[in-house]
């Protein structure tokens, strides 16, 4: 469960836990959905169909489908006005992997944007404001 301390929002070990194993099966299939439109993208002549059916895109699917019973157990303990935000975890993970699995180059806004994530974060968690 979630409670409050002094203004603070107090995360269980359970929540923390969940929403850090919805965080890292969310993003690993978002990667991994990349991964496949690359692969995708040199394939010719195939079948979309075959391609669906490719280890990456199935994987990825599993990946997801386990993320959002994670998500489920973050929504059941957690008010949803402080846990949807908390997936902006999200962006700053995937600009990571896009960066360093993918040699995607990342301007300086977006990394000025993540400053802005991780602080509103900080924010929303010790119940600032």
């Amino acid at each position: 469960m979630i409670h409050k301390e002094e203004g603070k929002v107090v995360f269980t070990r359970e929540v923390v836990l969940a929403l850090i194993c919805s965080v890292f099966f969310t993003t690993s299939g978002q990667l991994l959905q990349k991964k496949a439109s690359l692969k995708y993208s040199q394939l010719k002549g195939d079948s979309i169909f075959q391609h669906l059916l490719s280890v990456e895109v199935v994987t990825s699917t599993l990946f997801l489908g386990v993320g959002l019973i994670f998500w489920m157990l973050v929504l059941s303990r957690v008010e949803l006005s402080v846990a949807y935000p908390l997936l902006s975890i999200n962006y700053v993970v995937i600009l990571l992997g896009a960066r360093y699995l993918f040699g995607e180059a990342i301007p300086i806004r977006r990394w000025i944007g993540v400053v802005f994530i991780l602080a509103g974060i900080s924010v929303l968690i010790r119940g600032g404001l």
